[in-house]
């Protein structure tokens, strides 16, 4: 046992474990003691925070809320006459919030057991609530009361205002009378005495009127049971005067002739009369509610002082007891801080114990050992001893002593050993050095502080062509660049670099470039080694610097067609407008290509992007050598004349390049034909900005596609005015697209022989918020240029399926189709697509083409047609014989109707030319077993002679305008009302 003793008091780490359980172990029992403090200050503070706070908070709440509610009342009572339903309205809210503030009091004492006060709260609280929901329905009642008063109050009004208006007539007419005649005839000639008397009624006739407007006005103001009684009996007074002297006037009025206007106030008497009954019934029940509203409100005060005194009495016990419990927590924390103070004292006199124990047995001796292990290490003193003190020890430190000391001892050792190895390992790094350099893909030289070469790896002799005995490990690096300047090596030495004189020539420590034989471009780099030598990098930048000049070539040109861009454009335009001589002038014509979108979606874009390509072939051909040209994107081209270009010489260029360009193209075997259209704007007539310049041509170029294309326009002050409404109209329209205000309406076609309808021609409408209806022939060709129609298109075939689906079987609808649309390769899938489903049958959808379908790609138009056909779809040709159209195309492809132009059918029943172009086409027809539909039938002449003709369906304002979808179906139902084939 007393060698265990002996062996545990020599080692270190159980004299720290026995200092460290006896620290833990009385860190322990005072922490444990903070701990129950801790929690009797966390308990106090609890019955603080859960207890008497929110008892002392709520009860101030409900005093507040009881304050709120005296306020409320009195407002509202005192406003009850002039109360609407938001007044009303926010004294419930109000009423409703304080209400719920003293059921939050009740909730909290009974949650806190104080059952007396909170049975006592909540009855006083069911009074006050009782007594202040009648008041609000009293008022409710008195309001309601007050706006009947004033109602019968205005009927009064209204009948003094026609009594006043009669009797300023009748004062009017009188003193008009009396003012023409002499004086001695007024006062003399009895004719005109006698009206003296009547005037003199009026006027009193008319002070009654006024003091019986104001008794009305006094009737509706408040006041006493017997002030409102005194008023009711004088207005009755007033009215009996009135009656009794209108009476006298009236009988007075008999005795002359005509001369005076009839006076009628027998109705107005009335008016005055009636309502008086109906005031005072109404002052009664106001009153009376108003009693009631005061018995309400006494109840209401008693309850609420009541409630206040409780309120009082709550709210001074909770204050105490939010003292009592505030003092008890500070005397709490008073008695924990001592206690954590003792003991954090006690922690730290043992903690410092502790402490000088470590340092004085553990950390000083290995210290001792530290400063000698680092003393044989920096100095080599390996063959010095270990002091004894530390060798000597028992413990840990002692058995560490001894290891180091023999480990000091085999490191002395073994020194020599490793001074051996480390130059194997050294020539073996260098080696792996020399084989790294040699595979870095750029050329290196390394040379030493006297400038001979050290390395060189063969890159660096393949760049300059350099052969082994041209540059070997010795050598001076000037001769090495002679070397590669014989080899044909060219090197840009900079100025400063010339004049220093110490560096070899050719290189340096800044970049510079070496020229190889024109062919290579190399770029060096220069570093210095720590030993004061230096590396030179030299890398081949030749193919880096042909993309660089690419990409640069590419920033300014357009990859497609090589001609300038934009940027490169508006940065040459700038030049020559800061250059133009006075009196000089410049044109820019801004050309946009016809039809192009059209080609490019239905041919592809590799065939658009061929045709760009001979475009630009064909306006450098146009233009001089001074000209510049430029592609703006898409199929927008931009030409500047530079060579003092007036309008003559622009008028001239344009006519070239329009006539140049629209000569047919062969790409791929086809025929393709556009156009072009030319914007022109001149400098500085037009501006010097070119910004200003490129938009004004643009306006202008506009202009000309609204001419009719492949044509010139030059830019005027007005067109821009006209071009901003254009364009705003476009963009309404993408709007109505986007929220589908378009909507379509239909235009029944009769069928001559049965005399139904059997068709409806689905009709675009559009009726705009602010413009209001728009005609279609304003927004169609704006959804055409901007390729609008397509999904506008789409929408019609699929809303006029649906829309047929519900009539009878017997009634097809007639779709329109553009010509934008009809090229479009998914016109067939949106046939197919609106048919599937609305589930309507392929026989009972009539697509219209116009003629300037046909006029295009004939052969894929007809192909396109067959394949409609095929579906069962029937094709009809609108507006036949109005444009181009020929009889090829019937004999090409059988229509299956044709319309005949509103044009023709106008003036049918006067012109011979019409009525024989009528029945030519007519009789084609039938010849051919094809429909005929007449446009623009607006009466029963009309009618006859297309009947005569053999016209087989006939549509026109004679029969219906175009109508909206459901009254299309009551138009099926009711046709008679509708078709007309007679007189009736």
């Amino acid at each position: 046992m007393r060698d265990w003793l002996q062996y545990f008091s020599t080692r270190i780490r159980y004299k720290l474990f026995a200092a460290a359980l006896v620290a833990a172990l009385f860190i322990g029992l005072t922490g444990a003691v903070s701990l129950r403090a801790i929690e009797i200050l966390v308990s106090s503070v609890n019955v603080t925070n859960e207890v008497s706070l929110p008892f002392l908070s709520h009860t101030m709440d409900a005093t507040h809320a009881m304050r709120e509610l005296t306020v409320t009342t009195d407002n509202f009572f005192s406003n009850c006459d002039t109360a609407d339903s938001a007044f009303l309205l926010s004294v419930k809210s109000s009423l409703e919030k304080n209400i719920i503030t003293v059921d939050a009091l009740t909730v909290f004492l009974n949650r806190a057991q104080l059952l007396e006060y909170a049975t006592s709260i909540h009855q006083l609280r069911n009074r006050l609530h009782q007594a202040l929901t009648d008041m609000l329905q009293s008022c409710e009642t008195q309001a309601s009361l007050q706006r009947q008063l004033q109602q019968q109050q205005q009927l009064v009004l209204a009948g003094i205002e026609v009594l006043e208006r009669n009797f300023d007539q009748g004062i009017t007419d009188l003193t008009f009378q009396l003012e023409q005649k002499p004086y001695e005839s007024v006062i003399l000639h009895e004719n005109y005495t006698s009206l003296w008397p009547i005037l003199s009624s009026l006027v009193r006739l008319k002070v009654y009127t006024r003091r019986i407007h104001d008794s009305i006005l006094k009737l509706v103001s408040w006041g006493s049971g017997d002030e409102i009684n005194q008023r009711f009996t004088d207005y009755q007074g007033l009215i009996t005067q009135l009656k009794n002297e209108t009476q006298q006037t009236e009988h007075l009025l008999k005795q002359v002739d005509d001369r005076v206007t009839d006076i009628k106030t027998a109705e107005p008497l009335v008016t005055l009369m009636l309502p008086v009954q109906d005031i005072q019934d109404i002052w009664q029940k106001k009153m009376a509610v108003r009693d009631a509203m005061q018995v309400n409100q006494i109840a209401a005060d008693s309850a609420r002082l009541v409630m206040i005194s409780k309120l009082h009495t709550l709210e001074s016990k909770a204050r105490d007891a939010y003292v009592d419990t505030n003092t008890s927590n500070n005397r709490i924390v008073i008695e924990v801080s001592w206690m954590l103070a003792i003991v954090a004292s006690i922690a730290s006199v043992i903690l410092l114990l502790s402490g000088w124990f470590v340092f004085r047995r553990l950390l000083q001796p290995l210290e001792l050992l530290k400063q000698h292990v680092n003393n044989a290490m920096t100095n080599g003193e390996l063959s010095r001893s270990m002091p004894e003190r530390l060798t000597e020890r028992r413990d840990e430190v002692g058995a560490l002593a001894v290891s180091f000391e023999k480990l000091i001892a085999d490191l002395s050792l073994t020194g020599s050993e490793t001074l051996i190895g480390s130059q194997a390992e050294i020539n073996k790094q260098y080696e792996r050095l020399a084989t790294a350099i040699e595979s870095i893909p750029q050329g290196i030289c390394l040379v030493d502080a006297t400038d001979c070469v050290l390395i060189c790896n063969r890159h660096f002799k393949f760049i300059y062509c350099l052969t082994d005995g041209q540059i070997r490990e010795g050598m001076p690096i000037c001769d090495v660049v002679a070397a590669c300047q014989e080899n044909g090596a060219v090197f840009n030495i900079c100025q400063q670099e010339k004049s220093e004189g110490s560096t070899p020539v050719g290189f340096s420590f800044s970049q510079q470039m070496v020229n190889f034989r024109d062919e290579k471009i190399i770029v060096v780099r220069t570093a210095e080694t720590p030993e004061g030598g230096r590396v030179f990098i030299h890398e081949d930048v030749t193919e880096r610097r042909r993309q660089e000049e690419r990409i640069a070539y590419l920033a300014h040109h357009d990859a497609l067609t090589g001609l300038a861009n934009r940027t490169l454009f508006r940065i040459e335009f700038k030049d020559v407008l800061d250059t133009l001589a006075d009196g000089q002038q410049v044109a820019l014509l801004y050309l946009d290509l016809d039809c192009f979108k059209i080609v490019n979606d239905t041919m592809g874009h590799p065939i658009g992007d061929r045709l760009l390509i001979q475009v630009a072939d064909r306006l450098r051909v146009c233009l001089r050598d001074s000209d510049k040209v430029c592609r703006f994107g898409g199929d927008e081209f931009a030409v500047l004349l530079t060579q003092n270009s007036n309008q003559e010489s622009a008028v001239m260029i344009s006519e070239r390049i329009i006539q140049t360009v629209s000569q047919p193209y062969d790409i791929e075997g086809q025929s393709i034909h556009i156009g072009i259209s030319i914007g022109i704007a001149v400098a500085p007539v037009n501006g010097t900005d070119p910004d200003r310049l490129i938009k004004c041509a643009d306006v202008a170029l506009y202009r000309a596609k609204q001419k009719g294309r492949k044509t010139y326009c030059f830019f005027e002050l007005e067109m821009d005015a006209q071009i901003q409404s254009q364009r705003a109209l476009e963009l309404d329209l993408r709007m109505a697209v986007e929220q589908q205000q378009l909507e379509l309406y239909y235009q029944p076609q009769v069928n001559t022989l049965n005399h139904q309808i059997a068709c409806f021609e689905a009709l675009l409408r559009w009726h705009h918020s602010e413009r209001g209806p728009v005609a279609p022939a304003e927004f169609i060709p704006v959804a055409e240029d901007t390729g609008l129609i397509i999904p506008i298109g789409s929408w019609v075939l699929r809303r006029a399926c649906q829309d047929a689906r519900k009539w009878p079987e017997n009634v097809c609808v007639s779709v329109n189709v553009s010509p934008v649309q009809f090229r479009t390769e998914s016109l067939l899938a949106d046939v197919k697509s609106a048919l599937s489903t609305s589930g309507l049958t392929p026989q009972r959808l009539e697509l219209e083409i116009t003629e300037a379908i046909l006029l295009h790609d004939t052969l894929n138009t007809l192909t396109t047609l067959t394949q409609i056909s095929q579906m069962g779809v029937q094709i009809s040709m609108d507006d036949f014989g109005t444009g181009y159209a020929s009889l090829s195309y019937i004999q090409k492809f059988k229509f299956d109707k044709v319309k005949i132009d509103r044009s023709f059918v106008s003036d049918l029943v006067c012109s011979k030319d019409n009525q024989a172009m009528v029945h030519a086409l007519c009789r084609l027809c039938i010849s051919l077993g094809i429909g005929t539909v007449a446009e623009g039938v607006e009466n029963l002449r009309q009618l006859r002679l297309l009947e005569q003709e053999g016209c087989t369906n006939m549509q026109g304002y004679y029969f219906a305008r175009p109508m909206p979808a459901d009254q299309a179906a009551i138009a099926i139902e009711k046709q008679t009302h509708y078709i007309r084939f007679d007189n009736s």
